[in-house]
């Protein structure tokens, strides 16, 4: 569990996004604009659970200038749509990546919030990460060592997010 929460919501907005999803990085997480047809568009805005809950209650046109001022007017003016949901943010990961000739890769080996691409991200490093040992040790990809190895290059990496 983080000690950060999802306010996830549907807007519209007077500018045109062009199909092009937006990621700005904050002080307490990722603010991300993904297009939906026409002028509308998803966001998913991480918080501490406290910012969240206070964002939530606010009146649409409170919440719709807090997010336009967030985005800095990028899409113009921005009316938030019914519905809005705080979701409490977590990750899984197993102890061991890799076992009993089998390796674990993408979400099979670590569960993150789908914020930035992150899970994506690790998924095909942890393809390259097994594809690479598994050249070097051709006659036998399943073996402790080479899974060893797996486990030991992947954990620094996947435990950092």
């Amino acid at each position: 569990s983080y000690p950060q929460a999802a306010l996830v919501l549907n807007f519209g907005h007077r500018g045109d996004h062009a199909f092009t999803s937006t990621e700005f990085h904050t002080e307490t997480g990722p603010f991300t604009q993904v297009p939906l047809p026409g002028n509308r568009s998803s966001l998913v805005w991480v918080v501490e659970p406290e910012t969240a809950k206070e964002l939530v209650a606010l009146d649409d046109a409170a919440l719709s200038m807090r997010v336009e001022q967030r985005m800095q007017s990028m899409l113009g003016r921005v009316s938030v749509e019914p519905g809005r949901q705080i979701y409490a943010l977590s990750g899984v990961t197993p102890r061991c990546f890799a076992r009993n000739r089998v390796a674990l890769v993408g979400e099979a080996a670590h569960v993150f919030p789908p914020i930035g691409a992150q899970g994506l991200n690790l998924g095909i490093r942890d393809i390259d990460d097994l594809f690479g040992i598994a050249c070097e040790n051709r006659t036998d990809p399943g073996a402790v060592k080479a899974l060893a190895v797996y486990n030991f290059r992947r954990r620094p990496d996947i435990l950092a997010r």
